[in-house]
């Protein structure tokens, strides 16, 4: 079905839409987002597929352009169609049962898709389609608990992740068989402390690195994490805003040079910030570097020596 165009009123909407126009031309007109509506539709009938395309994706589309782009024979029109914001929910619910996955896959991450639609898209034969779905916060969490026991990890690592999945659901997918999805149970934004301290043992390191990242992990849990055998967990360990000072300053002597740094910064910043030191203080930060600095106060005889020590900084 062709939709024209009621007038154009420029001179130069009339040089787009004439016949003899360059391809150049119509493209910029398609994509432009001052473009009129009836100059759009008339393009929508254009016969190549790059202008159509262009205005499948125009956030200014008419909604009955879309309606009709979205029945077009070539595919990257279609998921234009599929992108759009502007595309009404009965539409992007016919797409999802294109032939095409990448217009599907667009379905899935489009947000005015209809929950009906997620539901059935949960069982769609594609992994990375129902990744898409499992990681959406529109999906219903029924289905979240469905695609959390699917058959491939993507899934359940994008189960794991999406906020809306029930805290038992994370508490199995802790045990799952594949670590990227234990360690999308650590990057839950409601991983609890017992799955933290759990998860800080587990076998894989990539794992024990994300756990020494968090800082709902708690401060004993860090202790131990920086002994690990892997210097990419004292990295984030050295950090983690939750690490106790004391093992920050172990930290400063570590053998990788990135660690040590990490923890060099990091005690800077807390001398300065608890003992109220002025940070080009050097000596004084210095001085108390070397001390048990996290258990003194602003007033404790050993601040105030240091802070003596270079009274002008």
């Amino acid at each position: 079905m062709a939709i024209v165009a009621s007038r154009a009123g420029s001179p130069t909407e009339r040089a787009v839409l004439d016949p003899a126009a360059s391809l150049r031309r119509k493209k910029t007109a398609a994509k432009g987002v001052r473009t009129p509506p009836d100059v759009l539709a008339a393009l929508a009938s254009a016969g190549d597929d790059a202008t159509r395309q262009l205005v499948a994706a125009n956030p200014n589309a008419p909604v009955a352009v879309l309606v009709m782009l979205a029945r077009d024979r070539d595919e990257t029109v279609r998921r234009g169609v599929a992108s759009n914001a502007g595309t009404p929910s009965e539409t992007l619910t016919a797409l999802a049962d294109d032939e095409d996955s990448g217009v599907v896959w667009r379905i899935a991450k489009h947000g005015s898709t209809p929950v009906e639609t997620f539901v059935a898209l949960a069982k769609h034969t594609s992994g990375l389609i129902r990744g898409d779905v499992a990681g959406s916060h529109a999906t219903p969490v029924e289905t979240l608990t469905t695609l959390a026991g699917d058959a491939e990890s993507g899934v359940r690592y994008a189960a794991a992740v999406n906020p809306r999945t029930r805290p038992d659901v994370l508490v199995t997918l802790a045990s799952d068989e594949d670590w990227s999805v234990r360690r999308g149970v650590v990057r839950s934004p409601h991983i609890t402390v017992d799955l933290l301290v759990r998860l800080s043992s587990d076998e894989r390191d990539d794992v024990r690195v994300e756990v020494a990242e968090q800082s709902a992990t708690p401060a004993e849990v860090l202790t131990v994490l920086a002994s690990d055998t892997d210097e990419r967990v004292h990295r984030r360990v050295a950090q983690n805003p939750s690490t106790p000072s004391a093992v920050l300053a172990q930290l400063v002597k570590a053998k990788d040079e990135r660690t040590s740094a990490f923890a060099t910064a990091a005690v800077l910043s807390r001398i300065v910030a608890t003992l109220r030191v002025d940070p080009e203080n050097v000596d004084a930060i210095d001085y108390l570097r070397d001390q048990a600095w996290w258990e003194m106060t602003p007033d404790s005889p050993a601040v105030v020596v240091a802070k003596a020590l270079s009274p002008n900084a």
